[in-house]
């Protein structure tokens, strides 16, 4: 990239990763090792890139409102919209012709408008009015069915179906001995009756890939561990979320039975956990089916970023359960439900 901007006038770049996101997200990561935060840093310490867009993340990179820009690396510009279009960034960079006839970019600046309230263009929506009609045909139309009702309300309290139904296509597809999820939307529900891919969408929002891994029983137990530090005690003496870590980062695990007293100091949570009825030991090995960001580190869980990957299709973890509904037709709960680990109280498990 350097030996090709070197010669441009302007270099405007894009990646769709964050550079900042929550702390809990990134804490346990050193910088080089954030996939966000290396990409975006490597590109805004070249001196020729003038404006850099960032993509991805749940917050936007607010724009100073004197200087009229975003945040400046070197000699970049960043801009950092927020995800899902809820708002756009608009890059400017003036650029000038000399008397010599040389012409020269100046210092971008930057403004960031909110999607909420703002009035579209009647030509741009005119532009996409087929592929829209369509987008919407296509997230209303019907997979399947099924007589229950699902819910996902309790999921992070307790073993669902809904997320039984993520763990168990995981699984099967990677050849997995476990599987993980986070219970993304708390909002999320199927049935009774039809099922449409905006369902599915909302059950799991995102583009992540399926991939499996080989872990130790030591690194299983320091992964339950890091992910039940989402719930604290407060000063009632009841556990409740902390909100320091995003509930997308609160992961469970079906294949194993595990038990956890959120009572008990950060990384000595886990009580009890096997493995087809036998406790797992830390030189133990098993194959982990979970998705690409998850495996990566993303999130903060560094145990499992040398973990040798064993599966890697570029299967889209969404579509597969797509196609799992398809196959069956009509899908039910108790199919799905699994009772595999729960929260006990002080001194009721060892």
């Amino acid at each position: 990239m350097l030996g090709l901007t070197s010669a441009a006038l302007l270099v405007l770049t894009a990646a769709p990763l964050a550079l900042n996101s929550r702390p809990s997200d990134i804490a346990p990561l050193p910088a080089e090792c954030i996939p966000g935060k290396a990409v975006n840093l490597r590109i805004a310490a070249t001196t020729d890139v003038h404006g850099h867009i960032m993509g991805w993340d749940y917050y936007d990179n607010r724009v100073d409102p004197v200087r009229g820009r975003g945040q400046i690396i070197g000699r970049t510009l960043l801009v950092q919209p927020k995800n899902w279009a809820t708002s756009v960034a608009i890059v400017s960079v003036p650029v000038e012709c000399s008397a010599a006839g040389r012409w020269t970019a100046s210092t971008a600046s930057s403004t960031l408008v909110q999607a909420a309230g703002h009035p579209e263009q009647d030509t741009v929506a005119a532009a996409v009015a087929r592929l829209h009609d369509e987008t919407l045909a296509y997230v209303n139309s019907t997979v399947g069915t099924t007589p229950d009702a699902w819910r996902s309300d309790s999921a992070r309290l307790a073993p669902t179906a809904l997320t039984g139904l993520i763990m168990d296509v995981e699984r099967r597809a990677a050849h997995a001995d476990i599987a993980s999820t986070a219970a993304f939307d708390l909002h999320a529900h199927l049935g009774p009756g039809p099922i449409t891919v905006a369902q599915l969408a909302q059950l799991y929002p995102y583009e992540n890939t399926l991939r499996a891994i080989r872990i130790t029983g030591a690194q299983l137990k320091a992964y339950l561990e890091y992910s039940n530090r989402y719930y604290k005690t407060n000063s009632a003496g009841r556990f409740v979320p902390d909100t320091s870590v995003a509930g997308y980062n609160f992961d469970v695990v079906s294949g194993v039975h595990y038990t956890v007293d959120v009572t008990r100091p950060v990384g000595q949570r886990v009580l009890t956990l096997t493995f087809h009825d036998k406790s797992v030991a830390p030189t133990d090995t098993l194959i982990m089916a979970l998705n690409n960001y998850r495996q990566s580190g993303g999130g903060g869980y560094a145990m499992l970023r040398d973990a040798p990957v064993v599966y890697d299709k570029q299967q889209d973890i969404r579509q597969l359960l797509i196609e799992e509904v398809q196959r069956l037709h009509e899908i039910h709960e108790v199919d799905y439900r699994t009772n595999n680990w729960s929260f006990v109280k002080p001194g009721t498990a060892r």
